[in-house]
């Protein structure tokens, strides 16, 4: 093998070593590693399949809240599993609708991500309920077309919670 080759062979591994190393930490370790990293959080996201903008809050105790296009605010669960070919994954699943009108997915089921692909695919995050979903049932409007990629600008469109 001539040095051209193997130089070249050797700054592709590198390339390929370095990619690697950008790859989320949340595909690491164990669930009960990871979990501190989405408990406690709101995240806003917007579904590109027409759903538009829609939030979801992860409490610590596994129970999840989604805000999206409706103004009912959804109550289910959330947990970290893990896929032992892909690491990590973050789960939901909402109470016993027949459709989650967000993942497009029996309500019923666990709707799962990489963990990795998660933080990516959320606009934004905040620590604690910043919308107040644990206390409401209903909002005061409709985060479907919502415009803001910003929590903060939309939470302060809220009255405060009851």
């Amino acid at each position: 093998m001539s040095a051209l080759v193997r130089w070249f062979a050797v700054a592709v591994l590198a390339t390929v070593l370095a990619a690697c190393s950008l790859v989320h930490s949340d595909n690491y370790g164990t669930p009960q590693s990871v979990r501190p990293n989405f408990a406690g959080r709101t995240f806003l996201f917007h579904n590109y399949n027409g759903g538009g903008r829609f939030a979801e809050y992860y409490a610590p105790d596994g129970t999840a809240y989604a805000w999206g296009a409706s103004d009912r605010v959804r109550r289910g669960e959330w947990r970290i599993g893990s896929d032992d070919a892909l690491g990590n994954t973050v789960c939901s699943r909402y109470e016993p609708y027949k459709y989650n009108p967000v993942t497009g997915v029996d309500g019923a089921k666990w709707s799962c991500e990489l963990a990795s692909m998660f933080h990516n695919y959320a606009m934004d995050s905040a620590a604690g309920d910043v919308f107040g979903l644990t206390k409401r049932g209903r909002m005061p409007f409709n985060l479907r077309y919502e415009e803001g990629r910003d929590i903060e600008k939309i939470a302060a469109r809220l009255p405060a919670a009851p």
